[in-house]
C-alpha cells in the first residue's frame, strides 16, 4: 500500500489515479492554510490535474429544466451565501 507521507500526501487507487477524498494533501491544515484563498491556492493546480486525469475523456453538458427555475435560483443563492461565508472565515 502507498505511504501518503512518502507520496507527498497522495493516495492512489489501483489504476494509479489520485484519490482526492482519501489523500491527506487535500485536508485543511490550519498551520498552513490561514485563509480559504490560501487553501485553494495550495491545492488548485494539483486538484485540477487529478480531475483532468480522471475525467479528461468525459464530455460534460450542463442542462436546465425551465420548470425547476425557482429551485435552481434557491440553490444558487444558498451556494453563493456559503461561498461568501467561507471566504470570510479565517482558520
Amino acid at each position: 500500500m502507498a505511504d501518503p507521507e512518502r507520496d507527498f500526501g497522495m493516495v492512489y487507487d489501483d489504476q494509479g489515479f489520485i484519490q482526492i477524498l482519501q489523500s491527506p494533501f487535500f485536508d485543511v491544515d490550519p498551520e498552513v492554510d490561514h485563509t480559504v484563498e490560501g487553501y485553494v491556492a495550495r491545492i488548485l493546480d494539483t486538484i485540477v490535474l487529478a480531475v483532468e486525469d480522471q475525467l479528461g475523456a468525459v464530455e460534460w453538458h450542463l442542462a436546465s429544466d425551465p420548470q425547476k427555475k425557482e429551485l435552481n435560483q434557491a440553490v444558487d443563492g444558498l451556494l453563493t451565501d456559503m461561498l461568501i461565508s467561507l471566504s470570510e472565515k479565517r482558520w
